[in-house]
């Protein structure tokens, strides 16, 4: 999506290759590569269209890149048609164009700072991602909700989690980032002195996650 570039036909009609499956964002220009063998285009046309074979856009112009920008969600087809004055060949790769995604994100820094092994490291981390996303502004659109937690127990994390990623869908991304200790299982360990409330599991933190719509 974006600005990224895709390799999806060699056109020189002794080999095919596999077309790379596309899911750009609406309003976004999707580049399309097209590598040739000899250095010599032979194709005759370049075009997207509809499923139901309305052509949107076309160039019959010999050049390496196609670039095309969608104006709405939906499925799209691009072709490649080619021919070297005795057969011709279409290759073609089917491409979903979805909404731009919102990104949310929730960073926690544990220092334990009362206990008899503090982690201060941690809190400097959780402010140094926090300040990179900030500064992230050319391949990661601005974020709609960044939180950061210092020093949170059990309970806490459980509420950010369900307050920072509301509202997320299926074409949002949800950010979630811990520094702190582990256990030898891989559970996060909260500033909770209660054992039953301490450590969050690998599946307890997949549970809470699996309920956020999206990429995570």
């Amino acid at each position: 999506a974006g600005s990224n570039w895709f390799v999806v036909y060699r056109p020189d009609l002794r080999q095919q290759v596999t077309l790379t499956t596309l899911t750009p964002v609406v309003q976004q220009p999707v580049w399309f590569n097209i590598a040739t063998v000899s250095g010599s285009p032979v194709w005759s046309r370049m075009q997207i269209r509809k499923p139901d074979g309305t052509v949107l856009d076309q160039s019959t112009s010999s050049v390496l890149h196609y670039s095309w920008t969608p104006t709405e969600t939906g499925d799209y087809v691009f072709e490649v048609i080619s021919s070297d004055g005795v057969q011709t060949i279409t290759n073609r790769v089917d491409f979903h164009v979805r909404q731009k995604g919102v990104y949310r994100a929730l960073v926690i820094g544990m220092g334990y700072t009362n206990e008899p092994r503090p982690l201060p490291g941690t809190l400097l981390d959780a402010s140094s991602v926090i300040e990179a996303f900030r500064y992230v502004t050319t391949t990661v659109p601005t974020f709609a909700t960044m939180r950061k937690l210092e020093e949170p127990n059990r309970a806490a994390i459980e509420d950010a989690i369900q307050d920072t990623f509301r509202g997320a869908t299926e074409d949002d991304i949800s950010v979630f980032y811990y520094s702190g200790h582990g256990a030898q299982n891989g559970s996060l360990v909260t500033t909770d002195q209660l054992y039953a409330n301490r450590y969050i599991t690998p599946l307890q933190l997949r549970q809470m996650l699996d309920q956020i719509p999206g990429t995570k």
